[in-house]
């Protein structure tokens, strides 16, 4: 098979928008399939060169019409698929959700905006009209996903979005991601937290307002009242915040003498990084399939996240909350910590055997097959 796969950003090891792709390649290239894996910002920067106002979705949908029949399969992110039917026949066009986009628009994760912001805002709304409203931008979406052949999504919740957007079931299919053996091995030797000794969480991700920045400073300041020596770790945090001190602000004087901050890190330290925690807490608003929950997982470390798109397929019902309820998130994370002993670690360390890159890989593939199979069938009897 030739297959195509092209990622929000080149795929790799160390980059989340593109990482699920570079998995997958390595397997199905092991498998002995021809896997060309490329990121939408390269195949802009290889057509700017002679046309300098492409933009990256115009750039790929370039790609696409002039290489797309060389391939048996293209996988691509959802968010760059053609606009207009493909007459590639004989290729099965695979829309891939790492990060399903229909999602941010019925979910709002609370932010903290300056008032000179929320001045500019008001009045830029009052002003200036939207370039599409989100009715228009769903309606744009369900146009795109409904010309690909198959739209892959990783959470039961990303099927219903899709299904209201007006794509069939029978044009969706479900596939997790994981984590490789050699993280789970690295992470599995994961230092345990030593009894009576102050207890310690950690939040794995970007410090910002989708991942529930606000809602973490909350559940970490109300904790405190209960565990008075919890400490917080951040791993991770640069994003929206692109330095230390941008974290830090959100947090009281007394708070940050409990706050270590790593705004960046190198993967093979993750398992240093993680040692010693007793709980996770992960309050995103919406997810594909998180590595970071994942990887805290094969820490050993039980992990507490909002019941939304990404946790809701990976973690037990007990360790899941409504979103925005920082209350009962307070609660789950207290009995957490109450509870870390070895039946609570091993319990997190076995979710993550569920999941397995050698399987999901050709699982995908099989049903990419399936599909590929019926589109020629059709061609022939048309």
């Amino acid at each position: 098979m030739k297959i195509c796969m092209i990622a929000q950003v080149e795929p790799s090891l160390h980059k989340g928008g593109g990482k699920a792709q570079y998995f997958l390649a390595q397997a199905w290239r092991r498998m002995g399939h021809s896997v060309k894996s490329i990121g939408v910002d390269q195949l802009a920067k290889e057509y700017q060169s002679n046309s300098p106002s492409l933009s990256e979705k115009a750039a790929t949908e370039k790609f696409i019409t002039e290489n797309g029949a060389q391939y048996d399969i293209i996988d691509i992110d959802h968010g760059f698929l053609p606009e207009m039917p493909t007459n590639l026949p004989d290729t099965l066009i695979v829309g891939r959700s790492v990060l399903f986009d229909a999602h941010r628009f019925h979910i709002n994760p609370p932010e903290k905006q300056k008032l000179k912001t929320k001045i500019s805002r008001i009045i830029k709304r009052h002003l200036i009209p939207p370039n599409e409203t989100p009715e228009e931008a769903l309606k744009k979406l369900g146009k795109c996903l409904s010309g690909a052949d198959l739209i892959n999504v990783t959470s039961e919740l990303d099927i219903e979005s899709a299904e209201s957007l007006g794509i069939p079931n029978s044009k969706i299919c479900k596939f997790p991601y994981a984590l490789d053996q050699i993280t789970i091995d690295q992470l599995s030797n994961t230092e345990a937290p030593t009894t009576n000794k102050a207890p310690q969480m950690v939040f794995l991700g970007t410090f910002d307002y989708r991942k529930g920045c606000l809602d973490l400073v909350e559940c970490f300041r109300q904790l405190r009242t209960q565990h008075p020596t919890l400490t917080l770790t951040l791993i991770g945090a640069k994003g929206l915040h692109q330095t230390e001190k941008e974290v830090r602000a959100f947090f009281s004087k007394e708070e940050n003498q409990y706050l270590q901050v790593h705004m960046t890190f190198a993967p093979e330290t993750i398992d240093k990084l993680l040692a010693r925690k007793h709980v996770a807490i992960f309050p995103s608003y919406y997810e594909g399939f998180p590595f970071a929950v994942q990887e805290t997982l094969a820490a050993g470390i039980p992990t507490i996240a909002y019941n939304t798109p990404g946790a809701h397929d990976l973690l037990p019902n007990e360790w899941l909350v409504e979103p925005g309820n920082v209350t009962e998130m307070c609660t789950r994370l207290s009995d957490a910590i109450a509870s870390s002993d070895r039946v609570i670690r091993d319990k997190s360390k076995s979710i993550i055997q569920q999941f397995k890159w050698d399987t999901i890989s050709e699982d995908t593939l099989k049903c990419y097959e399936f599909h590929l199979s019926k589109k020629r069938m059709r061609q022939t009897t048309d």
